[in-house]
């Protein structure tokens, strides 16, 4: 399992992580599990898109997030593309609007 950079920064939690598997979804990182023969999965939106979550809404924040397919090109690698519905109704999220400290806040913590 992948995940944001942001989450190895916290002490002990980063320890777990590396000590069940688990890593950054920085490109070093999957450029090697790919390269022997790994599968990954990759949410190209992530934290930014995490952000748009609201429910009854499905935005999808691609623009610009083209390095997941340049690194299946280069390794060689499947790309199965999977869409989950849903999960913005499952789930309360703090939202503040676009231009808001509190939305600055989110955006610098991501």
């Amino acid at each position: 399992l992948l995940g944001h950079n942001a989450i190895f920064r916290i002490p002990l939690f980063r320890e777990w992580c590396l000590m069940h598997g688990h890593g950054s979804a920085g490109r070093d990182t999957c450029l090697y599990l790919l390269g022997r023969g790994d599968s990954i999965a990759l949410a190209p939106g992530g934290a930014k898109e995490s952000l748009e979550c609201e429910p009854g809404t499905m935005r999808l924040v691609l623009q610009n997030r083209k390095g997941f397919a340049r690194l299946a090109l280069r390794t060689g690698a499947a790309l199965v593309p999977v869409l989950g519905f849903g999960e913005n109704d499952l789930y309360s999220t703090v939202q503040f609007e676009k231009h808001t400290w509190g939305r600055a806040i989110q955006e610098r913590l991501q």
